[in-house]
């Protein structure tokens, strides 16, 4: 009996530990996100009400994760804009049409470096951009975000000046 009661006892101990022990999805989580903050990108989960706000069409905003630069060289007379990559190619031929130019330099000028990423969304703002991005994948695509931030900053910036 005091042999049950041990086992038991050290199963409850260890069960514990291993339930706050970080799970491997955790874990890369952790590394693509310090690995982002190393590169000058800020990391801002998403909540209703800013979701609600910029993003109504996300049915579950706990997804996505905005991985923000402010270290790029803004034009501070650009508005906020924000930009949906998701859904892209289902567009009716009609709606391709009544895009803005702002809007089709943004999407063709980002087209080759998303590749496989899953990004939702982009977001131009004075004194910055944003990637909304769903965090699929490794370290590795943490240089393509960045490298993908410079670019929409890029495009936002001829835009802002024309």
């Amino acid at each position: 009996m005091g042999l049950l009661v041990a086992i038991l006892v050290t199963l409850a101990v260890a069960g514990s530990i291993m339930w706050v022990r970080p799970s491997r999805r955790d874990q890369r989580i952790t590394r693509i996100r310090r690995k982002a903050m190393e590169n000058g990108m800020r990391v801002r989960l998403l909540d209703e009400k800013l979701t609600g706000a910029m993003f109504p069409w996300l049915e579950d905003y706990r997804l996505y994760v905005m991985y923000e630069s402010h270290h790029l060289l803004a034009d501070r007379e650009r508005a906020l804009r924000v930009f949906r990559l998701s859904g892209q190619d289902q567009r009716h031929e009609l709606d391709i049409l009544q895009l803005d130019d702002y809007e089709r330099a943004m999407q063709s000028g980002v087209k080759s470096l998303v590749g496989d990423l899953e990004i939702e969304a982009l977001v131009v703002y004075p004194k910055g951009v944003a990637i909304l991005w769903s965090e699929q994948g490794d370290e590795p695509a943490v240089e393509v975000i960045s490298a993908l931030a410079g670019k929409v900053n890029e495009v936002a910036n001829e835009f802002a000046t024309s």
